[in-house]
């Protein structure tokens, strides 16, 4: 064997193992390892690593080297999360890792076969792809004007990540308007979130802001006159003062009355009134939420949630 020229490649520091016995090489970056451990990762590792290699290969440190047509970056991210169980990948759960680790480990996951690495990424993926009203409502976080929305949902594209799409798709389209859907995005995906967002823009107005305008909304108020004038003045607020009242379709509370001084004022609203506009807000939502992966050409929620299951046991 020859050695390699020691103006080649980089090495990656933090997986360069003293006791590692091989080389990978991915473009022009390094990574010593112990080949025991990656063979035990998943069988097409171990085929990988069983390579025969010619008398005149490549070594380094009297290690064979094995090149890999990964990115430097995904195989790090990879071989992090085999070797270095401190890593962001192992981070407790619900909290993620950044996604361009999660997106690196899926990919090289799938790729390698690495069941118990891709359970995991997808795991991730799944903390930020609610599929109920009632997982959406437990969130602790907001997505809204998140700049890795584009490419969470290009991972769900290449991945096949159905169950990934809903929620995602309705962030890009609460947080970009017409131009940006159409200058981030290819189609058939652009003509889809722009029609979406139109439709959605409808449905809100329709459906979860009605109940803020329709003259008479019980039978039971004795003050029907101020309760329709206080309802429209929160409509109005929530049109002006919300900073994104798209983004509130799906919230379970009313645009507007999210602060206590708005609270105080819906209090105006006689009580029979406030009784049957929650009812009707929450109508509307369900409504809303159970025509949204129809209206993204998606599975329904029940297929998505099957999906969702299988990926996150398969063996």
């Amino acid at each position: 064997m020859t050695e390699l020229a020691l103006s080649q490649p980089k090495r990656v520091q933090d997986l360069w193992f003293a006791d590692g016995d091989v080389v990978l090489q991915a473009e022009d970056h390094i990574f010593r390892v112990r080949s025991k451990v990656l063979a035990e990762q998943s069988s097409e590792l171990e085929k990988w690593l069983g390579l025969q290699k010619p008398d005149d290969a490549k070594t380094i440190e009297d290690c064979p080297v094995l090149l890999f047509r990964d990115t430097p970056e995904d195989l790090g991210h990879f071989l992090k999360a085999i070797f270095d169980p401190s890593c962001s990948f192992w981070s407790k759960l619900p909290v993620p890792p950044a996604l361009s680790v999660t997106a690196a480990v899926l990919r090289l996951s799938t790729k390698y076969e690495v069941a118990h690495l891709r359970r995991r990424a997808l795991k991730h993926m799944a903390l930020f792809s609610p599929l109920t009203l009632h997982e959406l409502d437990s969130r602790s976080f907001n997505m809204l004007g998140n700049t890795d929305l584009i490419l969470r949902l290009n991972i769900a594209i290449e991945f096949n990540l159905t169950w990934a799409m809903p929620l995602v798709m309705y962030w890009i389209i609460c947080s970009l308007g017409y131009m940006d859907l159409r200058d981030s995005l290819r189609p058939p995906l652009q003509h889809d979130c722009i029609f979406a967002r139109a439709w959605l823009a409808a449905a809100q107005k329709d459906a979860v802001f009605q109940f803020l305008r329709t003259p008479k909304i019980s039978e039971a108020c004795t003050t029907s006159w101020d309760c329709l004038c206080q309802r429209l003045a929160t409509y109005e607020r929530a049109k002006i003062f919300v900073i994104n009242p798209l983004a509130c379709t799906l919230d379970d509370h009313v645009p507007g009355l999210a602060s206590e001084g708005r609270k105080k004022e819906w209090e105006a609203v006689c009580e029979a009134c406030r009784a049957e506009g929650m009812i009707r807000h929450q109508n509307a939502r369900h409504s809303i939420w159970s025509k949204l992966p129809e209206v993204f050409h998606l599975p329904s929620w029940v297929d998505l949630q099957a999906a969702r299951a299988a990926d996150l046991k398969e063996e």
